[in-house]
Order: structure tokens, then C-alpha cells, then sequence
């Protein structure tokens, strides 16, 4: 009849609406796999694409419990730009960041942190990231919970891309543009930081997530510099672009071999009986709670010594030395090392666990310096010099293992300014000593190796950072 429809009719009808329904669906998945950045730029120059979407979350997690984010950056325009990585709305109630790591892990030259604690809060946490024209980035973010010491915690952030306006590269000429432009730079990808491997790498695991190029491998690097008559080592550049530069002893017959690279020999402090003398700088010894014990107010022995350094020897170069920051990185961590429980309180006589100690121990390496009070500046520490980091050390290859060809290597044992632990009786802090990071009692003597920072401004007469034509800069 012709009122009513035939069964092919409304099978018809039924196969088109399941068709509309499913251009519905891939519509708005499409849409919800592409994340737009926030710019100020109405052409979208960068665009994102999550493999699902732009949240994270974990509930009531576990320790070894992990997710995992896929995402790609491309860049849309003809021209280079950077950009930063942001964590925004972001809630972690877990109370210690050291609970959830996390790494960023890239192909080609974009973002690379590796074991990086998870922020309590909202932050960029990679920035400055170069991307070539029509150039595709794609991202692995994998985040795990290493400690859960709470109940019913929770974890959750979104992740946004954004172009960056203000940066500014290293300016042509300069020490930086050199560095940059005679090395290959390679990322750390699936390198395990046991191995010895040469050549210029860069990380994001740093303050504000900035870019840091550093040097890692032999004595064979071309990674010299001369001031007047002083060779140096260059270590890595800051986040300001500054370059940061070890002495490494006087030139011999044009070539800066290192055959003596440090200046003297001190104690770290002259007393080692509490959690204050761990400090570069150091408060009230034997007090009654962290802060008081680790002010800024005292100077160790070794710092003594590289003030006095410091007026002799590089006062009169002032004019090429950044004011850059030191880190005496005093956070605590609770850890056992040697049958030793080690806990935070990081005052008086108890035994107390250093962060640098922990990530040593747990292979986690970062540039980050976390607290406030261990920021050292000029202001603080009235000259512009400071020691070598242990994360410094490990980044250019010096680790546990005995590594005798490593630039760092010295033939004298020497004080780097990061604390290990308090035992309950004495101080210690990291050396260098026989090619590998160890640890020594703070009022023991060893030797000093002075570091400073050259300002981004500083340009190279000649020079290719060779030994036997080291990039000279005064």
C-alpha cells in the first residue's frame, strides 16, 4: 500500500542514520584528538594532536603504577619559532613531588627530560624548544608513581603548547654560537647515563624547563677555553645562555693539557658534627629546626677560599662574569644508603638524606635547583664564583664507575658544593676522585677546581675549542 513504507525502505532510512550518526562521532573525535595552543597568533602556527586527548589523571595510584601520553607538534609556517610545554590544572595531592616522576621524552631535537619529579603545581616544564619550518615533533610522556604514601590521592593536569614570543637564541659570534655551531648536538634519547659518550647534548630537565646544552665525554672534547694565561673547561650553558667553565690550569707551551687543574687544597668546612656544615653558606650549627640551620649567613672554608681566589685572580676580568646561580642543593630525602635509614629533618645531629644523594642513588638526573635558600648569587655570596654540581658531574659522564679519560677527571681528588648525607656523626659531601663521584667527610682537605659563569655577550677572538686552540675570550 502506498501509505506505508517497505521493509527495504526502512532499512534504508536505518543504514543512513547509523551513517550520519558515525560522520557524527569521527567529527568529534577528530576535534577532540586536536588541541589548538593559546596564542596570540590567529594563524595557529603551532597545532597539536594528542593520541586521545589533553588530560592526564590518576586515582587512588599505586607505587610502579604508570600512564602514558602520545602527542605531536608541527609547526604550520615557513619560519623557525619556539615554543614551551606547560602542565596546567594541575592538582597533586600525593604532598611529595618526589612521589610521581615523569619523562618527556622526543624525537629529533624537541623537548627531553628524563625522571624528572612531577610539579605540585602548575608550571612550564620545558621551554625554548627550537622547531623547524613545516617540522614535526612527536612526544612520549610517560608518568609513574614512585613513592604513595597516602591515602586516596590523586593526580590530574592538562597539557598545553604555546609559542614562545620572547625568546631570543644565542647572538652570532658569541661563545654560546660557537659552542652550538662547531658540535653536533645530540639528544639524550636512549642513552643510559652509564655509558661514556662524546659530544654536545642538550636537556629540558632544568629550572623553568629551559634548554641547557652540555658537554659530555673525554678530555678529547673540544670544550676549551683561555682567559689571558688560564685554561677552562667548558661544563654547560645556563638558562640565561650564559657558558659555565671549571678551571683547568695554566697553559703550557700553548696547549691547555690539565695536567694541574686545581688551584689548592681546603677542607670543605672546618667542622663536620652537624647538618649546618653540608652548606656553601650555612646558618646556626646545632639549632633547633631546618631553616635556622641552613641560613645563608656563614661561609664554609671553601667558600673562604674562592672569595680570596676569586679577589687575586678573576676580579680584574669582572666585566665577562655572569651573575649566575650556584645551587647548594640542601633539600632533604629520606633513603637508605649503607644499612643507614637517612631522614629530613636536616638540622642538629640527626641523621638526614640529601636530594642529591637520593637521585644518586636512584639514577635521576636534573639541573633543577628546588628551594629558594639554595639559589646562590652574588647578592648572597658577594663574588660570582662557585664548585662544580653533582648533577654537572653526572650529566658529563662521571658517575659511580671509575672513568679515568672524562674531561672532569683530575689527577687530585676535589670538592664539588652539593651535600650527600648526615650520618649521625659527620657531614658528608660529593668529591671527584679517581674518575668517579664519591663521598667525602666536609672537614677532610681535597682539592679546588673554581667555576664561573661567562656572560651571553661574550664573544671569541679565535680559537676552536680544541686543546691546542682553545676558544680565547679575553
Amino acid at each position: 500500500m502506498s501509505g506505508k513504507l517497505s521493509g527495504k525502505t526502512i532499512i534504508l532510512f536505518i543504514l543512513i542514520f547509523f551513517a550520519i550518526l558515525l560522520m557524527i562521532i569521527s567529527t568529534y573525535a577528530y576535534f577532540n584528538y586536536r588541541s589548538i595552543p593559546e596564542t596570540n597568533n590567529e594563524d595557529n602556527r603551532i597545532n597539536v594532536i594528542f593520541n586521545d586527548n589533553s588530560s592526564i589523571a590518576l586515582v587512588n595510584a599505586k607505587k610502579g603504577d604508570n600512564i602514558n601520553k602520545n602527542f605531536v607538534v608541527k609547526n604550520t609556517t615557513d619560519k623557525i619559532l619556539y615554543y614551551n610545554i606547560e602542565f596546567y590544572d594541575l592538582i597533586n595531592n600525593y604532598g611529595d613531588n618526589k612521589d610521581i616522576v615523569y619523562s618527556l621524552i622526543s624525537n629529533k631535537n624537541g623537548a627531553y627530560i628524563n625522571n624528572s619529579y612531577m610539579p605540585l603545581s602548575s608550571e612550564v616544564v620545558a621551554s625554548n624548544i627550537k622547531i623547524n619550518a613545516k617540522e614535526e615533533h612527536q612526544y612520549s610522556l610517560n608518568i609513574t608513581i614512585n613513592e604513595s604514601q597516602k591515602d586516596n590521592t590523586t593526580f590530574s593536569t592538562n597539557i598545553n603548547v604555546k609559542v614562545n614570543e620572547e625568546y631570543s637564541s644565542f647572538e652570532k659570534d658569541t661563545l654560546g654560537y660557537k659552542i652550538l655551531n662547531n658540535n653536533n648536538i645530540k639528544s639524550l634519547k636512549n642513552l643510559d647515563t652509564s655509558e661514556l659518550v662524546e659530544g654536545l647534548y642538550y636537556t629540558n630537565n632544568t629550572n623553568d624547563g629551559k634548554t641547557i646544552y652540555f658537554f659530555r665525554g673525554s678530555k678529547n672534547l673540544n670544550n676549551n677555553v683561555l682567559i689571558d694565561k688560564t685554561c677552562y673547561k667548558i661544563i654547560r650553558t645556563t638558562e640565561d645562555n650564559g657558558v659555565r667553565i671549571i678551571y683547568n690550569g695554566e697553559i703550557n707551551d700553548g696547549i691547555c693539557d690539565g695536567s694541574i687543574n686545581v688551584t689548592g687544597e681546603s677542607e670543605y668546612n672546618s667542622k663536620s658534627n652537624y647538618n649546618a656544615y653540608v652548606g656553601f653558606m650555612y646558618g646556626t650549627a646545632n639549632s633547633g629546626t631546618y631553616e635556622k640551620e641552613h641560613q645563608n649567613v656563614n661561609s664554609s672554608k671553601i667558600k673562604t677560599y674562592l672569595d680570596t681566589y676569586y679577589s687575586n685572580n678573576l676580579n680584574k676580568y669582572s666585566s665577562i662574569i655572569a651573575n649566575s646561580i650556584y645551587c647548594s642543593n640542601r633539600k632533604t630525602s629520606k633513603f637508605t644508603y649503607g644499612k643507614v635509614n637517612y631522614g629530613i629533618n636536616g638540622y642538629k645531629n640527626d641523621n638526614t638524606g640529601y636530594d642529591s644523594m637520593y637521585k644518586f642513588i636512584n639514577n635521576i638526573n636534573t639541573y633543577k635547583c628546588d628551594l629558594v635558600n639554595d639559589k646562590l648569587h652574588v647578592d648572597i655570596l658577594s663574588n660570582p664564583i662557585g664548585l662544580l654540581t653533582s648533577d654537572e658531574a653526572l650529566y658529563a659522564g662521571i658517575n659511580d664507575e671509575r672513568i679515568l679519560d672524562n674531561y672532569l677527571n683530575s689527577e687530585n681528588s676535589y670538592w664539588t658544593m652539593t651535600p650527600a648525607y648526615f650520618n649521625g656523626v659527620y657531614a658528608y659531601n660529593f668529591i671527584i676522585k679517581d674518575g668517579k663521584l664519591t663521598q667525602s667527610n666536609v672537614s677532610e682537605k681535597h682539592g679546588v677546581r673554581p667555576v664561573i659563569t661567562l656572560k651571553n655577550s661574550v664573544k671569541v677572538k679565535s680559537g676552536n675549542g680544541s686543546d691546542i686552540s682553545p676558544y680565547v675570550v679575553y
